[in-house]
């Protein structure tokens, strides 16, 4: 379901995984930070968790001990594909692909945990 533009009030900074140089012939990750962006950040429901392709992400169930929370944004392809959020000082890591309400939305649904 398509959210109307005032539902997009949560301010993230997204971050970006990367690979730096150590110093020492190997690499570390790193996190860059990126523009932020407005979004719908709202608890997973049950539905779907069991209804998407989610419990084959989730697998185990320690990630279930966390709070699973859904992240509605506006279609953005120039996102990175190994991503996570900032938020209040918190960190809400992504644990599936994007999922694409359709193609004429415009939105992309992400599920993430706080870190």
């Amino acid at each position: 379901m398509k959210p109307s533009f005032t539902e997009l009030r949560e301010h993230l900074l997204v971050q970006k995984k990367v690979a730096r140089d150590d110093g020492f012939g190997g690499l570390k990750e790193l996190w860059e930070e990126h523009p932020p962006l407005w979004a719908k950040v709202d608890f997973a429901s049950s539905k779907d968790i069991t209804t998407r392709s989610l419990r084959n992400v989730l697998g185990s169930g320690a990630v279930l001990r966390k709070s699973l929370y859904r992240v509605t944004l506006r279609h953005n392809k120039a996102l990175p594909e190994q991503l996570r959020f900032k938020r209040d000082g918190k960190i809400l890591q992504t644990v599936s692909c994007p999922i694409h309400e359709s193609e004429n939305t415009g939105y992309t649904t992400l599920f993430a945990v706080e870190l």
